[in-house]
């Protein structure tokens, strides 16, 4: 099984020695950086939810293309490599665009972050980096995953979620599936 922590220290990697395996999802070394919702895929290849005829570089453009500020989404955001968050005052209140409506920020998770990030951990990340990551955890070696977030409740609104935790969910669904 593969574990969420909210923050992994380098001493802490060192205290858990070679019986576990500690992975920085954030944005950090390969072959990791690709499961960041910041990595670029170099062209549009990531389909945009709720709007069938765009795709986007990153999963971040997604996020913050369609988010609302001053009523107005970002969709350039789609096309670039090197999206920055664009913030919004009054974080839980946050609105996005969902194809021509605009929804709340829980329904947002749930209706384009959710579905991005899993079009990409199911049709972009190699097969290669998984593995790297279910072997150990198919061998009893502890495997923790972690990012710069600290919000593992995709319903907690006062913070940005992690993907860190969405990707632990992922990995562990994929993990039960296989050893059935």
């Amino acid at each position: 099984m593969v574990e969420y922590v909210l923050f992994a220290s380098p001493e802490l990697v060192k205290e858990l020695g070679s019986n576990a395996l500690a992975i920085d999802v954030s944005a950090g070394n390969a072959p990791y950086n690709v499961f960041s919702p910041f990595y670029s895929w170099g062209n549009e290849i990531i389909p945009v939810p709720g709007m069938p005829d765009r795709k986007s570089r990153t999963i971040e453009g997604i996020w913050q293309g369609l988010k609302l500020i001053d009523d107005q989404p970002d969709l350039a955001l789609l096309t670039t490599d090197i999206v920055k968050k664009r913030r919004f005052p009054d974080y839980e209140n946050t609105r996005f665009l969902f194809g021509s409506t605009e929804i709340d920020l829980a329904n947002a998770r749930t209706k384009i972050y959710v579905p991005a990030y899993k079009w990409v951990f199911d049709n972009l990340i190699p097969e290669t980096v998984k593995q790297s990551i279910y072997l150990p955890a198919q061998q009893g070696i502890s495997v923790y995953i972690f990012d710069v977030d600290s919000n593992p409740d995709i319903s907690d609104l006062s913070r940005s979620y992690s993907h860190a935790s969405l990707l632990v969910d992922l990995i562990n669904r994929e993990l039960k599936r296989k050893a059935r």
